[in-house]
């Protein structure tokens, strides 16, 4: 019976051995999690901290520097507004002075695919195959004015900049 015995504790010396070799592998890989978890931590705290580039000022603000040194006047960048995000370039003689008290030009961009800089800009037409009712969250937000791709050419993008008298 002795050796029966012995067979049994050495067996299951080697089960704890082995039991105890898993709880080690097993313990140092809750070790790789919390360390890997740790490291997802930090990584989106970074990515949460990422400055998103403004089209704004990366798209929109070198067109409004470009036309204000060409033509001389001061500028301004009013929005984004509404569902559509759109911003209006005002160029004018004094930034004092409101945009409604003295002539300006001006060019409304929206944004279209930022992924690859696509701007749009507004004709100053209304779309035919549009209608909102008034006071309607679509006409509130212009979505029935006719906009088309904004052109690559400044020269293009010079003669689409409208006087306030239009």
């Amino acid at each position: 019976m002795q050796t029966i015995k012995n067979k049994y504790v050495e067996s299951y010396h080697l089960y704890q051995e082995e039991r105890n070799a898993l709880d080690e592998k097993i313990a140092k890989r809750h070790e790789d999690i919390a360390r890997a978890e740790r490291s997802i931590e930090r990584l989106n705290k970074k990515k949460l901290e990422l400055e998103h580039p403004s089209w704004v000022e990366s798209l929109v603000k070198p067109i409004a520097e470009k036309f204000s040194k060409e033509i001389g006047l001061s500028y301004d960048i009013y929005g984004p507004f509404g569902l559509r995000a759109y911003v209006t370039i005002y160029w004018m003689e004094d930034k004092e002075v409101s945009i409604v008290e003295q002539p300006v030009k001006l060019l409304t961009l929206e944004p279209f695919d930022l992924e690859k800089g696509q701007l749009y800009y507004e004709t100053g037409k209304k779309r035919e195959d549009v209608s909102y009712h008034p006071n309607s969250i679509g006409a509130m937000n212009g979505m029935d004015r006719e906009i088309l791709p904004l052109p690559d050419s400044f020269d293009e993008i010079k003669a689409l900049i409208r006087s306030s008298s239009e």
